[in-house]
């Protein structure tokens, strides 16, 4: 990051300071608060602690980086984590006092919270399986990293109507969720060139929608070309009177394609103009490596992680010759190796985070427990499905096989959010369902509504069933659709 940007955001951070001391003193209330920590990440909880939320582009680590961040969270007696679905980490039960302190010694290890949250670019997301699965075109985890790096000094980034996201994918099937995004872009290979497909005007949340395709093809060095124009597109158009309608996609919504593509196309010859230099050298240098990958893929039950736990898997990683961690929007982890047999004696390890566990491999967001806007508890009701799966898997004794399927191809595509922001990422699996409160004589009472038939690879958002189920009643609801599907293996 260049200098300017260390002084915004340590500017920032001295405000933070103040503010936390007076919030603690109870001499400025959660919304003063919050104007101050969002930008940075920072959110108040339920229990009046904070999460801090640490920007991990592309969702991998070194073991190097890991180990500075437990001490960090050691000496500060940080003991609750959370994998987000955008491949953050989250630090939880925080204390006001610490909130600055904290900030300043990421800072430190080059890991600023800056873009968080807020009117701000987000996490930038990439495949975490793109070395491995058979259908990638290319790893896209370090595009992801290295246009963060650029993006963290573009100034407009970080003074928008709301926030603004990015994801890469590794190839067609769209894991990274390109096409629900405010510009998304898919790995491809145009006459032995690198690129992507490029896609934007999505997003998830209220009034949840697919994007366009702005291009079919770009070379990969003109990825940071294309996200400055939709960056620019977003600030010059983007409502800022309104925030429930402040997202890039309402920009398509309300004004059509016609205006969005002509739009966009004059951000982009703009963009063109500032001679944006996108140097792609190291990635090159890691491609060329030649050297064969393989991975352990830990299942994070709701992925929530304890420091033990978390310095565990470090420690053991480290002793098994791992290269890195990374970590997936399904809230798992995934740690990469160069030698299969050291993988396999590290997964021995930890087998309480296998996928035959099933429980917590319904996916959910944070849940009310915690998040302030949330409205039902989404992280009780998955383990109560995921535990109510796991009972009557036990039962049946399915060959591995048919339970890989299960997991890789159902239970991935179940997913719960607490409210219409779709955290969750409901709108865009074949299972979703959005909790709501009904009256029901008076009395409030949970519900879900279930909504299918979501794609990612095709852009298919979930469509509005009907139905709406009791929370207490989602376990036998969601068996009986995964028992359904079994009969279909059969």
């Amino acid at each position: 990051m260049k200098q300017k940007t260390l002084d915004k955001i340590n500017e920032k951070i001295n405000l933070l300071d103040t503010a936390s001391a007076n919030f603690a003193n109870k001499l400025i209330g959660t919304n003063e608060m919050k104007k101050v920590s969002a930008p940075l990440g920072i959110y108040e909880q339920r229990n009046s602690l904070f999460m801090m939320r640490i920007r991990v582009p592309g969702g991998e680590l070194s073991l190097e980086k890991l180990k500075e961040i437990i001490q960090i969270l050691k000496s500060n007696q940080i003991e609750k984590l959370h994998i987000t679905t955008r491949q953050d980490l989250q630090l939880h039960d925080v204390l006001p006092g610490k909130l600055a302190k904290i900030a300043r010694e990421f800072l430190n290890i080059s890991m600023p919270f800056y873009g968080g949250g807020g009117d701000t670019l987000r996490n930038i997301t990439a495949c975490p399986h793109g070395l491995f699965y058979n259908n990638s075109v290319f790893d896209t985890v370090p595009y992801a990293a290295l246009l963060n790096s650029y993006l963290m000094d573009y100034d407009r980034a970080f003074d928008l109507p709301r926030k603004f996201k990015i994801n890469i994918s590794c190839c067609p099937d769209d894991f990274s969720m390109a096409k629900f995004t405010d510009i998304g872009f898919i790995a491809k290979i145009a006459n032995g060139r690198r690129g992507f497909e490029v896609y934007s005007g999505g997003g998830m949340g209220r009034e949840s929608y697919a994007g366009i395709k702005i291009s079919d093809f770009i070379s990969d060095d003109e990825l940071l070309l294309y996200s400055v124009a939709a960056i620019n597109l977003f600030y010059k158009c983007g409502n800022r009177e309104n925030r429930l309608k402040a997202r890039l996609r309402f920009v398509l919504i309300e004004k059509g394609e016609d205006f969005f593509r002509n739009e966009f196309e004059k951000q982009l010859n703009d963009a063109r103009n500032l001679s944006l230099k996108f140097q792609l050298d190291e990635i090159y240098k890691t491609i060329t490596s030649g050297k064969e990958k393989y991975f352990a893929r830990l299942f994070i039950p709701n992925g929530n992680l304890s420091l033990k736990i978390l310095e565990k898997i470090v420690k053991n990683a480290e002793l098994y010759a791992a290269e890195s961690l990374r970590f997936s929007q399904n809230q798992d982890v995934f740690v990469i190796f160069s030698d299969s047999q050291k993988k396999e004696e590290f997964c021995n390890i930890f087998p309480e985070f296998s996928s035959h566990k099933i429980s917590g491999l319904i996916k959910s967001c944070i849940g009310a427990s915690t998040c302030k806007i949330g409205l039902l508890d989404t992280q009780k009701d998955s383990n109560a499905i995921s535990n109510r799966i796991y009972e009557y898997l036990q039962e049946i004794k399915l060959d591995e096989s048919k339970l890989n399927f299960i997991v890789d191809k159902i239970l991935n595509n179940i997913k719960l959010s607490g409210c219409q922001n779709s955290c969750g990422l409901n709108r865009a699996v074949s299972f979703g369902f959005q909790g709501i409160k009904k009256n029901i004589n008076g009395k409030v009472e949970n519900f879900y509504i279930f909504q299918n038939q979501g794609s990612v690879s095709s852009g298919e958002l979930s469509r509005n069933t009907g139905i709406e189920v009791k929370a207490d009643d989602m376990p036998e609801f969601v068996l009986n659709i995964i028992k359904n599907l079994i009969d279909d293996l059969k």
